[in-house]
């Protein structure tokens, strides 16, 4: 088919296996609860995909028809014989489901193309099997670049990625998803907008990032006779100009910081400490090694943790970000 042609021409595009790397975990999932004692719990994911497919209006019988159609010692023309006379489908509806419960066994069907018979989707398999193994990894990297097309700016990204804070890492986490599908004209074209902060610049568009622990109430000292918060501030005006970036960060602060700040950035702390990725622990460096060991990130602290089993973590000061 010419679409096979076209499809290997999205192999080169930008963006395409950013997608793929995504896609193919999605895929993985579905295929794994399709072939669960569950399945009906991928249903909603496949109307999603599907449509309104008649098959998967039946929510009872969803979980035995499935099952048939994972039968291995029948044949596939048996198989999906059985299903469709049972929910009263049509051929070209119960052979799409194939690739979703296996999908690296069965080829996806192609948008906007019905195969009204198993030989004719057997037909097509020969085809993708000649390009399936030297051209494409799989058929997940088929079906992706059968439907790969990139995008341009969304009128709303561009909104959305100035509103972004470096407070909020769920949202900068999703602009880094969001971008991560773009070409490199949209990318340097987003790269240019006026960001909130240079980190959060840093992080949208960092291709590689390092988890960070931040020890709060030792940043805010800085070494002082008094607690600053805008050491901390400062500390992220270093981040924002690292490579790799360090990101996710995670900021842990010793339990009696409430009584250490004083004035009006009492106020300012408990900002921080509502916010998810920042917590109060006594003690703090144990809660600080553990979090570092977790998620194989570095430490930011001017304290070297002697006391503490450090092997294998990155312990860096403020001075070492420049």
């Amino acid at each position: 088919m010419d679409i096979l042609e076209a499809a290997k021409e999205k192999l080169y595009e930008d963006g395409f296996f950013s997608y793929y790397s995504t896609r193919k975990k999605e895929i993985v999932k579905i295929s794994y609860i399709l072939r669960s004692a569950k399945p009906e719990k991928g249903r909603s994911f496949l109307k999603k995909e599907l449509g309104a497919l008649k098959l998967l209006e039946y929510e009872d019988e969803f979980v035995f028809l499935i099952e048939v159609l994972s039968e291995r010692e029948k044949s596939l023309e048996e198989r999906v014989k059985f299903v469709v006379e049972l929910s009263e489908s049509e051929n070209s509806e119960v052979l799409k489901l194939l690739y979703y419960i296996y999908p690296f066994s069965y080829p996806p069907v192609p948008l906007n193309e019905n195969f009204h018979s198993v030989q004719e989707y057997l037909l097509w398999k020969e085809e993708c099997d000649a390009v399936v193994g030297n051209i494409f990894d799989n058929y997940i990297m088929l079906e992706c670049a059968l439907n790969f097309h990139v995008l341009p700016v969304p009128e709303d990204l561009s909104s959305f990625l100035l509103s972004i804070k470096l407070t909020d890492i769920k949202k900068l986490k999703e602009g880094r998803e969001r971008i991560a599908f773009l070409n490199s004209t949209a990318r340097k074209k987003l790269k240019n907008l006026r960001y909130s902060h240079p980190y959060v610049r840093s992080v949208l568009f960092a291709k590689n990032t390092i988890p960070i622990i931040i020890d709060g109430s030792n940043i805010a000292y800085s070494k002082a006779e008094f607690p600053d918060l805008k050491n901390l501030s400062r500390v992220f005006e270093l981040l924002a100009y690292c490579s790799p970036v360090y990101f996710p960060y995670r900021i842990v602060f010793d339990g009696n910081v409430r009584y250490k700040i004083r004035g009006s950035q009492q106020l300012e702390l408990e900002r921080w400490l509502m916010l998810p990725h920042v917590e109060l622990y006594s003690p703090a460096d144990e809660r600080i090694i553990q979090l570092a060991k977790s998620v194989g990130g570095s430490v930011l602290s001017y304290d070297r943790f002697m006391e503490y089993d450090t092997e294998g973590i990155e312990i860096i000061r403020p001075e070492d970000l420049r």
